[in-house]
């Protein structure tokens, strides 16, 4: 048994099997591709929900150096843009969970933002909260937590928001989705930048 040790040869052989479950070639599918990826999961392409052309809003947000807030360090470490910061800070409060206190105690940090939640259901829930209310605009919201528990229902109620968002189905989901589909975009992104 051969282990492959080169990234690009790995990199062009994920995206080669990939492209056997996603066959388009759009920006889109490139995200869903890099999701496959990221997960070993061929299914995982069916469960993102693209909202008011997101990519291109997040790619003209990142050239003006727009900051990605997020909800857990692993989001912070993975991604591959400089200027990221998670926003959960420790809170003792037997009621409520450490994210959801800290993205509402943290609505500045969020305005004009593009926010990015990866693991907590309670985050996003406080992050529709603030929209709802018309507290924070940020430019997108890319909403992946995953979870048998509150993940699905503050996922749809993102979606409920007339905002440009990626966010996943039901259940699935978790920071790596987050990470993969930030980082597909970055990808798309510098691809871009090359060819001009």
């Amino acid at each position: 048994m051969k282990i492959e040790l080169n990234p690009e040869i790995i990199k062009e052989k994920s995206f080669k099997i990939a492209s056997k479950y996603v066959r388009g070639n759009s920006k889109e599918d490139y995200v869903k591709k890099y999701v496959i990826i990221a997960t070993g999961n061929p299914k995982a392409s069916k469960l993102l929900v693209f909202k008011n052309n997101p990519i291109d809003v997040f790619i003209n947000a990142i050239e003006n150096d727009v900051k990605i807030v997020c909800d857990v360090k692993m989001l912070e470490v993975s991604i591959k843009y400089k200027n990221v910061e998670h926003v959960v800070e420790n809170h003792t409060n037997d009621k409520y969970s450490k994210a959801y206190l800290s993205f509402k105690k943290n609505a500045d940090l969020l305005d004009k933002k593009i926010i990015a939640i990866g693991n907590s259901p309670t985050a996003a829930y406080a992050v529709y909260e603030l929209l709802r209310e018309n507290v924070i605009e940020p430019y997108l919201v890319i909403a992946t937590p995953v979870g048998f528990v509150n993940a699905a229902i503050s996922k749809a109620l993102i979606r409920s928001i007339d905002i440009p968002s990626i966010t996943t189905r039901g259940s699935f989901g978790g920071s790596s989705v987050a990470v993969a589909i930030i980082n597909a975009i970055l990808d798309i992104y510098v691809q871009n930048k090359r060819r001009s």
